[in-house]
Protein backbone atom coordinates (compact mmCIF):
# COMPACT_ATOMS: atom_id res chain seq x y z
CA UNK A 1 0.00 0.00 0.00
CA UNK A 2 2.86 2.25 1.26
CA UNK A 3 4.84 1.42 -2.55
CA UNK A 4 1.26 2.39 -4.45
CA UNK A 5 0.76 5.65 -2.22
CA UNK A 6 4.23 6.60 -3.39
CA UNK A 7 4.27 5.82 -7.00
CA UNK A 8 0.72 8.13 -7.18
CA UNK A 9 2.63 10.92 -5.77
CA UNK A 10 5.67 10.19 -8.07
CA UNK A 11 2.92 10.10 -10.75
CA UNK A 12 1.42 13.88 -9.46
CA UNK A 13 4.67 15.21 -8.91
CA UNK A 14 5.97 14.06 -12.90
CA UNK A 15 2.95 15.64 -14.12
CA UNK A 16 2.44 18.32 -12.29
CA UNK A 17 6.01 19.30 -13.18
CA UNK A 18 5.50 19.15 -17.00
CA UNK A 19 2.68 21.69 -16.53
CA UNK A 20 4.88 24.25 -14.47
CA UNK A 21 7.00 25.69 -17.22
CA UNK A 22 9.82 28.59 -16.85
CA UNK A 23 9.62 31.26 -19.45
CA UNK A 24 12.78 32.56 -20.89
CA UNK A 25 12.64 36.19 -21.49
CA UNK A 26 10.04 39.07 -21.29
CA UNK A 27 8.30 39.77 -24.70
CA UNK A 28 4.69 39.72 -26.19
CA UNK A 29 4.09 36.20 -27.27
CA UNK A 30 0.95 34.93 -28.52
CA UNK A 31 -1.59 37.97 -28.18
CA UNK A 32 -0.29 38.77 -24.69
CA UNK A 33 1.18 42.28 -23.75
CA UNK A 34 4.09 42.71 -21.46
CA UNK A 35 5.02 45.41 -18.49
CA UNK A 36 8.39 44.52 -17.77
CA UNK A 37 10.89 45.44 -15.29
CA UNK A 38 8.45 44.24 -11.76
CA UNK A 39 9.68 42.22 -8.93
CA UNK A 40 6.41 39.62 -8.12
CA UNK A 41 3.74 42.06 -8.81
CA UNK A 42 1.34 40.38 -6.91
CA UNK A 43 -1.81 42.30 -6.67
CA UNK A 44 -3.02 45.28 -8.93
CA UNK A 45 -6.13 48.21 -8.52
CA UNK A 46 -6.86 51.07 -10.56
CA UNK A 47 -7.02 54.35 -9.74
CA UNK A 48 -10.88 55.15 -11.06
CA UNK A 49 -11.29 57.30 -13.46
CA UNK A 50 -7.86 57.78 -14.70
CA UNK A 51 -5.44 55.70 -16.86
CA UNK A 52 -3.09 54.88 -13.67
CA UNK A 53 -2.68 51.09 -12.10
CA UNK A 54 -1.42 50.89 -8.70
CA UNK A 55 0.61 47.80 -8.48
CA UNK A 56 1.72 45.94 -4.86
CA UNK A 57 5.38 44.57 -5.93
CA UNK A 58 5.93 42.33 -3.09
CA UNK A 59 9.67 41.70 -3.92
CA UNK A 60 12.61 39.71 -2.92
CA UNK A 61 15.42 38.44 -0.95
CA UNK A 62 17.20 41.22 -2.26
CA UNK A 63 15.01 43.68 -4.10
CA UNK A 64 12.19 45.56 -1.06
CA UNK A 65 9.06 45.63 -2.41
CA UNK A 66 6.84 48.87 -3.53
CA UNK A 67 3.77 50.26 -4.46
CA UNK A 68 4.33 50.98 -7.95
CA UNK A 69 2.16 53.14 -10.35
CA UNK A 70 1.64 52.42 -14.04
CA UNK A 71 0.06 54.18 -16.54
CA UNK A 72 -2.20 52.42 -19.16
CA UNK A 73 -1.84 55.23 -21.79
CA UNK A 74 1.62 56.16 -22.12
CA UNK A 75 3.85 53.05 -20.88
CA UNK A 76 4.90 55.31 -17.60
CA UNK A 77 6.25 53.46 -14.66
CA UNK A 78 6.86 55.25 -11.53
CA UNK A 79 8.03 53.81 -7.83
CA UNK A 80 6.05 55.72 -5.06
CA UNK A 81 8.09 57.06 -2.14
CA UNK A 82 5.74 57.85 0.28
CA UNK A 83 5.64 60.66 2.61
CA UNK A 84 5.04 60.44 6.02
CA UNK A 85 1.58 62.66 6.91
CA UNK A 86 0.75 60.73 9.88
CA UNK A 87 0.29 63.75 12.23
CA UNK A 88 -3.17 64.36 10.00
CA UNK A 89 -4.13 60.93 11.81
CA UNK A 90 -6.29 59.59 14.68
CA UNK A 91 -2.98 58.47 17.26
CA UNK A 92 -5.25 54.69 17.73
CA UNK A 93 -4.37 54.38 14.09
CA UNK A 94 -0.87 55.14 13.87
CA UNK A 95 1.06 51.56 15.44
CA UNK A 96 4.42 53.08 15.02
CA UNK A 97 6.74 54.81 12.76
CA UNK A 98 6.28 54.99 8.64
CA UNK A 99 8.07 51.95 7.46
CA UNK A 100 11.61 52.53 5.26
CA UNK A 101 11.07 49.10 3.54
CA UNK A 102 8.04 47.11 2.37
CA UNK A 103 6.90 43.78 1.49
CA UNK A 104 3.51 43.90 0.30
CA UNK A 105 0.88 41.04 0.35
CA UNK A 106 -2.37 42.22 -0.55
CA UNK A 107 -3.74 45.47 -1.16
CA UNK A 108 -7.28 47.78 -1.44
CA UNK A 109 -7.93 50.81 -3.47
CA UNK A 110 -10.72 53.21 -3.04
CA UNK A 111 -11.89 56.51 -4.29
CA UNK A 112 -12.40 59.16 -1.64
CA UNK A 113 -12.94 62.18 -3.74
CA UNK A 114 -11.76 63.52 -7.25
CA UNK A 115 -8.13 62.09 -7.41
CA UNK A 116 -8.05 61.34 -4.16
CA UNK A 117 -7.35 57.70 -3.46
CA UNK A 118 -7.25 55.70 0.19
CA UNK A 119 -4.93 52.80 0.04
CA UNK A 120 -4.76 49.51 2.48
CA UNK A 121 -1.71 47.37 2.45
CA UNK A 122 -0.95 44.42 4.14
CA UNK A 123 3.16 44.95 4.92
CA UNK A 124 5.18 41.61 6.40
CA UNK A 125 8.39 43.00 6.13
CA UNK A 126 8.98 42.86 10.13
CA UNK A 127 6.09 41.77 11.21
CA UNK A 128 2.44 42.41 10.02
CA UNK A 129 1.10 45.64 9.44
CA UNK A 130 -2.27 46.91 7.67
CA UNK A 131 -0.61 49.92 6.17
CA UNK A 132 -2.84 53.42 5.40
CA UNK A 133 -2.35 55.56 2.46
CA UNK A 134 -3.18 58.59 0.41
CA UNK A 135 -2.61 58.69 -3.22
CA UNK A 136 -3.48 61.91 -4.50
CA UNK A 137 -2.86 63.27 -8.30
CA UNK A 138 -0.58 65.69 -8.59
CA UNK A 139 0.27 67.46 -11.91
CA UNK A 140 -1.28 64.63 -13.74
CA UNK A 141 1.46 61.78 -11.65
CA UNK A 142 0.49 60.04 -8.34
CA UNK A 143 1.62 61.40 -4.91
CA UNK A 144 1.77 59.08 -1.92
CA UNK A 145 1.51 59.83 1.40
CA UNK A 146 1.53 57.50 4.90
CA UNK A 147 -1.22 57.93 6.83
CA UNK A 148 -0.63 55.56 9.65
CA UNK A 149 -0.98 51.43 10.76
CA UNK A 150 -2.63 48.94 12.47
CA UNK A 151 -0.32 46.37 13.95
CA UNK A 152 -2.00 42.66 13.23
CA UNK A 153 -1.57 40.05 16.00
CA UNK A 154 0.79 37.59 15.87
CA UNK A 155 -1.81 34.67 15.62
CA UNK A 156 -3.57 35.83 12.29
CA UNK A 157 -1.56 35.28 9.05
CA UNK A 158 -3.00 37.66 6.80
CA UNK A 159 -3.00 37.37 2.81
CA UNK A 160 -5.56 40.49 1.60
CA UNK A 161 -7.34 43.44 2.87
CA UNK A 162 -10.47 45.17 2.29
CA UNK A 163 -12.48 48.35 3.79
CA UNK A 164 -15.93 47.91 6.00
CA UNK A 165 -18.52 49.89 5.58
CA UNK A 166 -18.45 52.64 8.26
CA UNK A 167 -14.67 52.22 9.16
CA UNK A 168 -12.41 49.68 9.62
CA UNK A 169 -11.42 46.74 7.38
CA UNK A 170 -11.56 42.78 7.27
CA UNK A 171 -8.49 40.71 6.39
CA UNK A 172 -8.05 36.82 5.22
CA UNK A 173 -6.54 34.68 7.71
CA UNK A 174 -5.08 31.70 5.42
CA UNK A 175 -3.80 29.24 8.20
CA UNK A 176 -2.16 28.89 11.38
CA UNK A 177 1.59 28.91 12.06
CA UNK A 178 4.16 27.08 11.61
CA UNK A 179 3.18 25.56 8.45
CA UNK A 180 3.97 21.95 8.45
CA UNK A 181 3.03 18.69 6.83
CA UNK A 182 0.09 18.76 8.42
CA UNK A 183 -0.98 21.83 7.06
CA UNK A 184 -0.51 20.57 3.78
CA UNK A 185 -2.16 17.44 4.41
CA UNK A 186 -5.25 19.81 5.38
CA UNK A 187 -5.14 21.66 2.06
CA UNK A 188 -5.23 18.31 -0.23
CA UNK A 189 -8.03 17.28 2.05
CA UNK A 190 -9.97 20.14 2.27
CA UNK A 191 -10.11 20.89 6.02
CA UNK A 192 -10.45 24.17 6.72
CA UNK A 193 -7.57 26.08 8.00
CA UNK A 194 -8.34 30.34 7.64
CA UNK A 195 -11.13 32.66 8.04
CA UNK A 196 -12.03 36.49 7.40
CA UNK A 197 -11.17 38.47 10.41
CA UNK A 198 -13.09 42.01 10.84
CA UNK A 199 -11.06 45.25 13.11
CA UNK A 200 -12.54 48.18 13.54
CA UNK A 201 -11.07 51.01 15.40
CA UNK A 202 -11.68 50.80 19.37
CA UNK A 203 -12.79 47.34 19.23
CA UNK A 204 -11.36 43.89 18.71
CA UNK A 205 -10.22 41.64 16.45
CA UNK A 206 -12.82 39.41 15.39
CA UNK A 207 -13.39 36.37 13.47
CA UNK A 208 -16.14 36.40 10.81
CA UNK A 209 -18.79 33.83 11.63
CA UNK A 210 -19.27 31.41 8.60
CA UNK A 211 -15.76 32.30 6.88
CA UNK A 212 -14.06 29.13 7.26
CA UNK A 213 -12.58 28.36 4.19
CA UNK A 214 -8.90 25.78 3.27
CA UNK A 215 -6.57 28.94 3.00
CA UNK A 216 -8.37 32.15 2.89
CA UNK A 217 -7.02 34.11 0.08
CA UNK A 218 -8.72 37.36 -1.89
CA UNK A 219 -11.04 39.22 0.02
CA UNK A 220 -13.49 41.78 -1.17
CA UNK A 221 -16.35 43.81 0.68
CA UNK A 222 -19.63 45.70 -0.98
CA UNK A 223 -19.46 49.09 0.02
CA UNK A 224 -23.17 49.24 -0.25
CA UNK A 225 -24.26 46.20 1.71
CA UNK A 226 -21.14 45.16 3.56
CA UNK A 227 -21.30 41.47 2.01
CA UNK A 228 -17.95 40.06 2.39
CA UNK A 229 -16.68 37.90 -0.29
CA UNK A 230 -13.47 35.31 0.55
CA UNK A 231 -12.06 32.83 -1.78
CA UNK A 232 -10.60 29.57 -0.25
CA UNK A 233 -8.40 28.63 -2.44
CA UNK A 234 -7.19 24.52 -1.83
CA UNK A 235 -11.36 24.17 -1.06
CA UNK A 236 -11.87 25.72 -4.70
CA UNK A 237 -14.31 28.05 -3.31
CA UNK A 238 -16.14 31.06 -2.79
CA UNK A 239 -18.26 32.14 0.33
CA UNK A 240 -20.53 35.17 0.32
CA UNK A 241 -20.98 35.90 4.18
CA UNK A 242 -24.03 38.68 4.75
CA UNK A 243 -23.05 40.09 8.71
CA UNK A 244 -26.36 42.29 8.18
CA UNK A 245 -28.66 38.94 7.37
CA UNK A 246 -26.92 36.35 9.16
CA UNK A 247 -26.59 34.89 5.61
CA UNK A 248 -23.66 31.97 4.34
CA UNK A 249 -23.24 31.14 0.62
CA UNK A 250 -20.89 29.37 -0.68
CA UNK A 251 -20.15 28.63 -4.46
CA UNK A 252 -17.56 26.09 -5.75
CA UNK A 253 -14.69 27.32 -8.12
CA UNK A 254 -13.26 25.82 -11.17
CA UNK A 255 -9.93 27.40 -10.06
CA UNK A 256 -8.09 27.49 -6.91
CA UNK A 257 -9.06 31.15 -6.56
CA UNK A 258 -6.43 33.70 -5.46
CA UNK A 259 -7.05 37.75 -5.16
CA UNK A 260 -10.23 39.22 -6.05
CA UNK A 261 -11.13 42.34 -7.55
CA UNK A 262 -14.29 44.27 -8.75
CA UNK A 263 -15.11 45.37 -12.14
CA UNK A 264 -17.15 48.50 -12.58
CA UNK A 265 -20.65 46.48 -14.10
CA UNK A 266 -20.38 45.42 -10.12
CA UNK A 267 -19.33 41.42 -11.05
CA UNK A 268 -16.34 40.07 -9.35
CA UNK A 269 -13.31 38.40 -10.69
CA UNK A 270 -11.21 35.96 -9.55
CA UNK A 271 -8.28 33.83 -11.11
CA UNK A 272 -6.25 30.66 -10.07
CA UNK A 273 -4.53 27.76 -10.68
CA UNK A 274 -6.25 25.01 -12.79
CA UNK A 275 -3.77 22.36 -12.55
CA UNK A 276 -3.20 19.90 -9.59
CA UNK A 277 -3.32 21.90 -6.42
CA UNK A 278 -0.09 22.32 -4.29
CA UNK A 279 1.70 20.36 -6.64
CA UNK A 280 0.95 22.13 -9.92
CA UNK A 281 3.03 25.14 -8.61
CA UNK A 282 5.28 23.33 -6.99
CA UNK A 283 8.10 23.87 -9.87
CA UNK A 284 7.56 27.71 -10.06
CA UNK A 285 8.00 28.33 -5.96
CA UNK A 286 10.93 26.26 -6.51
CA UNK A 287 12.50 29.15 -9.23
CA UNK A 288 12.44 31.44 -6.81
CA UNK A 289 10.96 34.73 -8.57
CA UNK A 290 11.76 33.39 -12.26
CA UNK A 291 9.21 33.71 -14.35
CA UNK A 292 7.13 30.51 -14.50
CA UNK A 293 4.00 29.76 -15.88
CA UNK A 294 0.96 27.19 -14.90
CA UNK A 295 -2.88 26.42 -15.83
CA UNK A 296 -5.29 28.94 -15.11
CA UNK A 297 -8.76 30.51 -15.68
CA UNK A 298 -10.16 34.43 -15.10
CA UNK A 299 -13.63 33.10 -13.50
CA UNK A 300 -16.42 36.68 -13.51
CA UNK A 301 -19.03 35.89 -10.29
CA UNK A 302 -22.11 37.58 -10.23
CA UNK A 303 -22.06 38.71 -6.27
CA UNK A 304 -26.43 38.06 -6.00
CA UNK A 305 -26.40 35.14 -7.59
CA UNK A 306 -23.23 33.63 -7.31
CA UNK A 307 -23.01 32.31 -10.84
CA UNK A 308 -20.02 32.05 -12.43
CA UNK A 309 -18.49 32.43 -15.78
CA UNK A 310 -15.62 31.89 -17.60
CA UNK A 311 -13.91 34.84 -19.00
CA UNK A 312 -10.12 33.87 -20.13
CA UNK A 313 -8.41 30.19 -19.27
CA UNK A 314 -4.47 29.90 -20.87
CA UNK A 315 -2.73 26.54 -21.04
CA UNK A 316 -0.26 27.86 -23.77
CA UNK A 317 2.57 28.63 -21.08
CA UNK A 318 3.25 31.84 -22.20
CA UNK A 319 1.76 33.93 -18.94
CA UNK A 320 3.30 33.71 -15.59
CA UNK A 321 0.70 31.97 -13.45
CA UNK A 322 -1.22 35.04 -12.30
CA UNK A 323 -2.42 35.95 -8.05
CA UNK A 324 -4.62 38.84 -9.47
CA UNK A 325 -6.83 39.36 -12.46
CA UNK A 326 -8.02 43.35 -13.19
CA UNK A 327 -10.32 44.60 -15.82
CA UNK A 328 -9.61 47.98 -16.74
CA UNK A 329 -10.35 49.79 -20.25
CA UNK A 330 -11.41 46.64 -22.55
CA UNK A 331 -8.37 44.69 -21.14
CA UNK A 332 -7.46 41.93 -18.25
CA UNK A 333 -4.14 42.52 -16.20
CA UNK A 334 -2.94 39.83 -14.77
CA UNK A 335 -0.22 40.13 -11.87
CA UNK A 336 1.84 37.29 -10.47
CA UNK A 337 4.47 36.49 -7.63
CA UNK A 338 6.00 33.85 -9.89
CA UNK A 339 7.88 36.12 -12.35
CA UNK A 340 8.81 39.72 -13.39
CA UNK A 341 5.75 41.41 -15.34
CA UNK A 342 2.33 42.06 -15.53
CA UNK A 343 0.21 40.83 -18.52
CA UNK A 344 -1.91 42.21 -20.85
CA UNK A 345 -4.94 40.88 -22.91
CA UNK A 346 -7.39 42.76 -25.00
CA UNK A 347 -11.00 41.50 -23.93
CA UNK A 348 -14.45 43.85 -24.59
CA UNK A 349 -16.77 44.59 -21.57
CA UNK A 350 -13.32 44.74 -18.87
CA UNK A 351 -14.19 48.49 -18.20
Amino acid sequence: MLLRIACIFTLISYASNAAAQEIVGCAPSQGVEVICGLTKPEDIAALTDTDWLLVSELGDAATPGNIVAYNTSDGTLLRLKARDDSAASDPARVCGPMPERLRPRGFHVRMTGEGQYDVLLINVMGGQRIENYVVTLSDGDPALAWRGCVAVPDKFNVNDVAPLPGGGFVVSHMYDEPRTWLTTLKFIFHVDTGYAVSWRPGAEWVKVDGSDVTFANGIEVNPDTGEIYLAGTYGEELVAIDPSKNRVRRVSMPIQPDNLTWQTNGKILAVGHTGIPIWGTRKCRALAGKPCSFDFAVIQIDPRSLSRKVLFADRRGAIPGPSVALGHDDAIYLGTVFGDRISRIYMQGMK
